[in-house]
């Protein structure tokens, strides 16, 4: 695996996406209409010739739209956002129509969220972290786009995650174990720090103290100790050795650091962060391992610094559409 290094880069600045690219995306999408009318062609060709940008950013977007490696990109993120939205199967539509398909499924999921954010206690939206003190002094940070709902008695404490991910600092209680449920697991605790994913297949990181793991289709109990992390492969879990490196838990300051990680595996990560899709047009390129250190407030200028260290390029098809390749 390529090897590249990224600068720790805290820059808030947004690389801003230009108007022209927009424009040219729309122009696109009129100009695959058929039949198109002589007084559109006219129009679009005055567009063009109103800036050299206009026209260098639709030839961009033509280039782009009509390449293989686009087409498989989007093959594989409607794959993916598929699934995560539900686990039934859809035919798969070239060219615009896969775009629109991308972005309903996002709408989709979105609207999803929203149900759940009805009932929550507390919840993020995309690109937000926000912390909750809980009545036993007990802290629970959300990472983005997640919600929790909690509920205390004399008998227990229990939160249910609903859905992203949240970092748990637990005051002892021995009185009243404090249980974490998704829609896969439950973990019980009596005090301790830990992460819970409900999107991973880590979905425990134990950073102090001791937890019990159960799947909820499972009869045993898996015992995670600090220093230790739950693997799920093939509906299995296996318990192994986690780095306990500040990269582990950087999300928890705001940061997103990683060594020698998989282009692909960093930016399905930053994609969490900002809404709409980012895609990675070419396998080589998602295999380049990349060692960086980022404020997860950036999305854009993170992906701008990752592509020049890799030799990428960045296009901005619309707000909700980045492809690298």
């Amino acid at each position: 695996m390529t090897k590249y290094n990224s600068e720790k880069n805290d820059n808030n600045e947004l690389p801003s996406i230009s108007s022209a690219s927009e424009q040219a995306l729309e122009w696109f999408t009129r100009l695959e209409e058929t039949p198109v009318k002589a007084s559109v062609q006219l129009e679009f060709l005055n567009w063009c010739a109103e800036n050299p940008e206009n026209k260098q950013a639709y030839e961009q977007i033509a280039q782009l739209w009509g390449s293989e490696v686009f087409v498989q990109a989007l093959q594989i993120e409607e794959q993916r956002i598929s699934h995560k939205k539900s686990a039934k199967t859809r035919r798969f539509r070239p060219g615009l129509a896969i775009v629109a398909t991308l972005l309903l499924s996002v709408w989709g999921i979105f609207q999803g969220n929203m149900l759940q954010r009805l009932t929550a206690d507390l919840y993020t939206t995309v690109g937000q972290q926000q912390t909750l003190i809980l009545a036993d002094g007990s802290s629970v940070m959300l990472d983005t786009d997640s919600a929790i709902k909690v509920s205390y008695d004399e008998h227990g404490r229990n939160v249910d995650l609903l859905s992203g991910r949240a970092f748990f600092n637990i005051q002892p209680d021995i009185t009243r174990p404090f249980i974490v449920k998704t829609e896969e697991e439950s973990v019980r605790v009596v005090g301790t720090r830990f992460i819970v994913n409900t999107e991973s297949n880590t979905p425990l990181i134990v950073q102090q103290g001791i937890v019990a793991y159960r799947a909820n289709n499972a009869d045993n109990t898996d015992i995670v100790i600090a220093g230790e992390q739950l693997e799920k492969t093939q509906n299995q879990f296996k318990v192994i050795e986690t780095d306990q490196s500040s990269a582990v838990f950087s999300w928890t300051e705001g940061r997103f650091k990683f060594h020698n990680l998989p282009l692909g595996e960093i930016i399905a990560e930053i994609d969490r962060y900002q809404p709409g899709i980012i895609i990675l047009g070419n396998q080589k390129l998602s295999d380049i391992g990349v060692t960086g250190d980022y404020k997860l407030n950036n999305p854009r200028a993170i992906i701008a610094s990752l592509a020049q260290a890799t030799g990428a390029k960045v296009v901005n098809v619309s707000a909700y559409l980045t492809v690298l390749y």
